[in-house]
This record gives C-alpha cells, structure tokens and sequence, in this order.
C-alpha cells in the first residue's frame, strides 16, 4: 500500500492516507477514549466515527489515573464521558462492549485508599448501572460483552435478565458485584465463552440451566458464592475448559456435581464437600483441584466420594491436587493408574501418608516426569524402613523423573533423608529445586541453607549415588 505521510510538527501522520474501510477496523480495536481523541483531530475522522462498531471503556487508562492521583472526583468525570458518548452513539449496529469500572481501584492502583478512604469505588445509582449494562442490548449484531464493574454500594442492584436472552452472543464476560436473580429464560444459542463472577446467586440449578442453554459453550468460567448447598450438572458435548470456583455460607453435605464433557482439556475446580459425579471426561490433559475444608463433614462420606473426584481424572497428562483432597485419600483403594500423568503436584498442608498417597501416586503413574511438593515433605509422610527402601522405588524414579520440586523447606531431618531418596533413586534426574521456608520464621541464614542442601548433594554425589550433572537449585520461599 502506498501511503502518504506528511509532516505535521515534527511528527509522522499515517492514519489520514489510509481507506475508510482499514481505518474503522483499527478504531474498533483501541481504547474508545482514544477513539474519540482521534477523531478530534479532523473533520474526515470525526466524519468515520459513527462507523464504530466497538465501544471499549477503561476507568484504568493511563491518563485516567493520572487524574485521579491529582483529584479524586475523576471517577465522576470518567462517568460523565461514558454517558456523554452512549447518548452520542446513534448506530443501530454494536459487535463489542466492554466496560470496566472500579475494577483497578480495589486491585492494583489504589489498594492503600480503599482502606483510608473507603469510597475509592464509583458511587453509581441503581438506575445508572442498569442504563450502562442494557445499552448494548438495544443494539443489533452484538457477539461480545465484557462487564467488569465494581461499585461503591451496590445495594439489592441485579444484572438485567435480558442479558441472558440475547441470541447474537459468542462472547459474554461478567465481573461484578452484583447479584442474579431468579431468571424465567435463559437462551443463548451461539455462545463459545462465558465468565461469570457474581457476588450471588438465589436460584438453585442457576448454572444448570444456563449450561444447557448454551449448547455450543467451549469455555466456561464460574466464580459464584452461595448461600446453601447447590445442585449443578454441567452437561457439554463441545466444551473445552472449565473453571468452577465455589464458596458457600453455609453447608450441609448435600452439594451435587455432575460433569458430563467428552471434549474437556482443562479443568480448575475449587470447592467445598460435595457429592461427585464425574464421567466421560477421557480428552482431559490437565487438571487442578482443590477442596477447602470450611465445614465439618463426616469422614466416611469425604473418603467416599474421593474415588468419584480423582479416578475420572486418571488420562491427565498433568494433575494438581491441594487441601483437603489430601486429606483422607487412599489411591491403593482407589485402584487407579495414571498411564500419561507427567506433572504431579501435592499439596502437603494436611496429613499426607507416604504408604497410602505418595507411593502409591509415584507407582500409580510410570511416566511421571515431574514431582511437586507445593507445601514441603510433611514429616509423617517418609518412614521407610532400611531393608524396604529397594523394594518401594517406583518405576517412574528409575526412568522418568527428570525434576522434582519441594516448597517450604525447613532444614530437618526427614526433608534431608527424602531428597537423599530422590537424589539417590531418581536415575534420570536433571533438576532438583528447593524453595526455603520464609526466612522470617527461620533462624538459619541464607548462607546455611545452601550450604546443608549442597552438604546433602555433595554426599551423594562422592557416593556415587547422584549423577553429579544434575541442576540443583535452592531458593527462597
């Protein structure tokens, strides 16, 4: 393409020889506050501007927060320029819409003046976040809404239900701290990605039906609080990630999860106890688990519903488990192998039994590349008698495991006798990382920790028991 360039000031103008069509395609894919700067700057943009088929609003825009550090009212301005440009917009056709409003306040910039001030979140009415989210809605072509908004007070205010009907969406993103209720129709036939983050929801089996409203939905985010137990049965033929973060006030053991999702690559699920039914996963490549252990629960009913959770995750290829999950697993019962299981990480912050998880994992998985003790060696987890030790390495030691990886290291003595046992069985061994516990809370200095972990590598290796090529790292928590 020829272009022309002309000098105006000292600077290089490229935007005024390009075609109306190339410019309105770069315009949609920037910022509409600088949208609306460019086109102030002549007559023949300020002419393609109605053109604009994407609005994209940013309170945390460069020289937005430079006006807010000089002056606190500039939340107000920031208001006054997105309804001055809504009341402005007459084109019938809108394909994207993002807002994101408070969301930097509480999160990055201004983490100190929410604590002093209390009031750093726009003070929006409830009529005036309706208005902001709705705009969209009247508009035809819409395929992508992206909603971050976080408000000072944002009182009984729900998200608008016509949100949940429009049939145009392919993309719907919400982060707010707003509630949903009770909806008569949800339907949106041509949606492939949805976030939801919402402070609540009333309606019990909310998420099901949504769900099941969405035949063509492949990726799926949740990030919800309830208020008691709930039901939810995510039944997908074409979904690929899920995301499905729970937390609830109250608790009674009655939680259901029902996953049917042939297609499932990637699963991050944190929750409190429920009950499990999980099948047809079998495309699973990776998976991230971790129960929390709010409410009391009968042990029985937690050790029996750990087959239901761990076992449809068996074709993993990688495989964190945290909290509670630990706690009360037996993979011997679970009689489960890990054919392509090659990153494992452990969460050991509860009691983790060397005979009944660990071993039994490093045996149940003999391609195991990776081991991660994300919490350090728990000291009841390595009791290995000497006349044993042969007998227990597992296969993926001998052949596989090229790193392994332990955080919150503290100096004992079963720590230094369990990396003896990986630096001495692992025969392919390349890396070993060791992050040390704080040093707040540790008397050692720096320079003692990596001299007893290099004393615990250099013995092996004069031993002849460590390949002494193997990459050793000690680092700080």
């Amino acid at each position: 393409m020829d272009l022309k360039v002309r000098n105006i000031s000292g600077s290089v103008d490229m935007l005024s020889s390009l075609p109306d069509e190339l410019l309105i395609r770069i315009l949609c894919l920037i910022p509409t506050e600088d949208v609306v700067t460019i086109c102030m700057l002549s007559k023949r943009m300020m002419r393609i501007l109605p053109w604009i088929t994407t609005l994209d609003f940013n309170d945390s825009s460069l020289s937005y927060i430079l006006s807010v550090i000089k002056r606190f009212s500039s939340p107000f301005k920031f208001k006054t320029f997105v309804f001055g440009v809504l009341n402005a917009y007459k084109f019938p056709y809108l394909t994207r819409f993002r807002l994101r409003l408070g969301v930097t306040w509480d999160t990055q910039c201004f983490s100190d003046c929410i604590h002093q001030w209390g009031g750093c979140c726009p003070h929006l009415k409830s009529t005036e976040i309706i208005s902001l989210i709705s705009f969209p809605l009247s508009r035809f072509g819409l395929k992508e809404i992206d909603l971050h908004i976080q408000v000072w007070k944002p009182g009984n205010t729900l998200l608008p239900s016509e949100i949940f009907t429009c049939e145009t969406l392919q993309v719907l993103k919400l982060d707010v701290n707003l509630g949903v209720n009770q909806l008569s129709t949800i339907r949106l036939p041509n949606l492939k990605l949805l976030h939801l983050r919402v402070c609540s929801i009333s309606e019990d089996g909310f998420i099901t039906r949504l769900v099941s409203s969405s035949p063509l939905l492949e990726e799926l985010t949740v990030e919800v609080m309830y208020k008691y137990d709930r039901s939810t049965t995510i039944s997908l033929p074409v979904l690929r990630r899920l995301r499905l973060k729970v937390e609830r006030w109250e608790m009674a053991g009655t939680s259901i999860l029902v996953i049917n999702t042939p297609k499932l690559e990637y699963l991050d699920y944190t929750d409190n106890f429920a009950l499990y039914s999980i099948s047809n996963i079998n495309s699973l490549v990776k998976a991230n688990i971790k129960i929390i252990n709010d409410f009391p629960k009968p042990e029985l009913a937690f050790r029996q519903q750990m087959p239901n959770l761990v076992h449809p995750l068996s074709n993993a290829h990688h495989l964190s488990l945290h909290g509670s999950c630990t706690t009360e697993m037996n993979i011997v019962a679970l009689n489960t192998v890990f054919p392509s299981l090659k990153y494992l990480e452990l969460d050991c912050s509860y009691f983790i039994s060397w005979e009944r998880v660990l071993l039994p994992f490093l045996k149940c998985s003999p391609v195991l590349e990776t081991l991660v003790l994300s919490n350090g060696i728990p000291n009841n987890s390595w009791y290995p008698e000497p006349e044993r030790v042969e007998a227990i390495i597992p296969d993926c030691c001998r052949s596989y495991l090229k790193k392994f990886v332990t955080k919150n290291y503290a100096e004992s003595e079963w720590e230094a006798e369990f990396i003896k046992f990986i630096l001495k069985n692992a025969l392919v061994l390349e890396e070993l990382v060791v992050y040390r516990r704080c040093l707040q809370r540790s008397w050692l200095k720096v320079e003692d920790h990596k001299m007893k972990m290099e004393s615990i590598v250099m013995t092996q290796v004069i031993s002849g028991q460590v390949n002494a090529s193997s990459k050793t790292t000690c680092d700080k928590a």
